[in-house]
């Protein structure tokens, strides 16, 4: 007897979302008090995000209702932005961002469990910090 196979699609509404700001157009302290509004950032930090090279990364992994949201304000002051479904990245041994490793390549990590990272044991033992450094368990 022939077994029957189902498939089923799993959807999923709440989809993380990246806010990206492309060019923040003529306005730049309008999108800077918007963004301070949105993320309570100082508004030094919020211009110096705004007037930064594009690409610049505004919001990080946020449903799907907010990210637009912010999008339309940050819209309505003049700056062009993009909502782009979330994607988990870790940085580079070069400082590049790299996509974390899936489970498919996992076979291939060098310890063979989808990782290549090693646990930080703290500066070499012959370090001028490791003098310093009270011994593990006092």
């Amino acid at each position: 007897m022939a077994e029957q196979v189902r498939y089923v699609t799993l959807v999923c509404d709440d989809v993380p979302q990246n806010v990206v700001l492309h060019e923040a157009g003529p306005r730049l302290l309008e999108v800077a008090k918007i963004l301070r509004a949105e993320t309570g950032a100082g508004l030094w930090r919020a211009k110096q995000a705004v007037t930064g090279p594009p690409p610049v990364l505004l919001f990080e992994c946020v449903e799907e209702r907010a990210a637009h949201r912010q999008a339309d304000r940050l819209r309505a002051a003049g700056a062009t932005v993009t909502v782009e479904p979330w994607q988990r990245r870790r940085p580079g041994p070069t400082g590049a961002v790299q996509a974390v490793r899936t489970p498919e390549r996992a076979a291939h990590a060098p310890n063979g469990h989808g990782s290549s990272r090693v646990a930080d044991t703290g500066p070499p033992a012959s370090s001028p910090t490791a003098a310093r450094r009270p011994p593990a368990g006092a």
